[in-house]
């Protein structure tokens, strides 16, 4: 019977975080500022469209009878653009290349490896690529400023402006629909690994209860002893990475050469943070179902539900706008405490203190 009844709470809270879930797909399907977001991996646009515009896929075309009244955001690997955009544009991408018909009435933001203008642009253009070719036939009313080598066919146009680092970060046409839909797509994701450490949770704690448990025991015993250490850890571990890419930049073949050694060092990293977030899930799911229940329920149950919890805590605080510093402090401080918790532990191997083992 009880058994029953955790299993049931636990649907709750699953049911909870796929709510959350058909939420974000709801918020990456849901029009912004007039428009559609779309996903998928070849898309083409031959009609008119009145309303905004943002696109995430592998090949990108926007047709010469395409026709968008409204800002445009295009993700992907290889963009075509041969239509008429009425409002602001920002292309990502390996490649980007612009049709003599091209006709852009607002700014354009332009990040890719290579990127070919022509056509018409009214406003103004930022553009950052390892190489820039300008057709002869390319219009561009506004300024100009490029990161990255220049081929500039164009006879007497105005000379390109300089990059400014700090251009990108305040670009209009980068503030409003791509972000929302970068956020919806990082919020959908964000759900998808939450229900998949759900399941890691409940099967490591079902295969290694013995260990989970000891890890759990000590974190509930010297929760703030254990965060410092893995802060510790976490801190030494950002100061070794950044060292290794010191290392990497001033001496190639000898970072090539320490590279194994390297994804070996992170791999082992992410592993002790993932068991000592199991240890946790398992804590904070035993305390919810027994405030709840009032009573014990089987390890798997536990843990489910707690990675299950904490991840609704850290969704919900994504989906509200100022609730992103939170939800950084929130994972900061689980992924300090597992650490800690796995390495002071040994992954459950050695006991800091009598370890028990929560039986359903």
């Amino acid at each position: 019977m009880r058994s029953i009844r955790g299993l049931l709470i636990l649907a709750v809270i699953v049911g909870a975080l796929v709510a959350l879930l058909n939420a974000a797909r709801q918020r990456l399907e849901t029009p912004w500022g007039g428009g559609s977001v779309v996903v998928q991996p070849q898309y083409r646009l031959d009609t008119a469209l009145d309303g905004s515009l943002a696109v995430f896929g592998e090949t990108i075309t926007l047709g010469p009878q395409s026709a968008v009244e409204g800002q445009t955001a295009l993700v992907g690997d290889s963009i075509y653009l041969a239509g008429a955009v009425s409002g602001d544009l920002t292309a990502l991408g390996s490649t980007v290349t612009f049709a003599p018909e091209t006709a852009i009435e607002g700014d354009a933001l332009l990040l890719a490896d290579s990127i070919t203008l022509d056509g018409q642009i009214s406003g103004r253009v930022y553009v950052r690529a390892w190489e820039l070719a300008i057709r002869s036939t390319a219009v561009i009313l506004g300024p100009l400023y490029v990161c990255g080598s220049v081929a500039d066919a164009r006879v007497g146009a105005a000379p390109h402006l300089p990059c400014d680092a700090g251009a990108l970060s305040a670009w209009p046409v980068w503030e409003s629909g791509p972000q929302a839909a970068l956020s919806a797509l990082g919020l959908l994701v964000s759900l998808f690994a939450s229900l998949f450490l759900s399941g890691l949770a409940a099967l490591v704690v079902t295969v290694f209860p013995r260990r989970v448990s000891c890890m759990a025991e000590a974190l509930r015993r010297r929760p703030r002893g254990l965060g410092r250490l893995g802060l510790a850890l976490g801190l030494l571990s950002l100061g070794l990475g950044a060292l290794y890419l010191v290392l990497l930049a001033a001496l190639p073949l000898l970072g090539l050469l320490l590279l194994p050694a390297a994804l070996a060092a992170a791999l082992a990293l992410l592993g002790l943070a993932a068991s000592g977030w199991i240890a946790l899930a398992l804590l904070v799911g035993d305390f919810l179902l027994r405030g709840l229940a009032r009573t014990n329920f089987p390890p798997l149950v536990s843990a489910a539900a707690g990675s299950a919890a904490l991840a609704i805590a850290w969704n919900s605080l994504l989906l509200v706008p100022p609730g992103g510093w939170a939800a950084v402090a929130l994972l900061a401080v689980s992924y300090a405490a597992g650490l800690g918790t796995a390495a002071a532990t040994r992954l459950g191997t050695r006991a800091l203190h009598d370890s028990y083992l929560i039986q359903g």
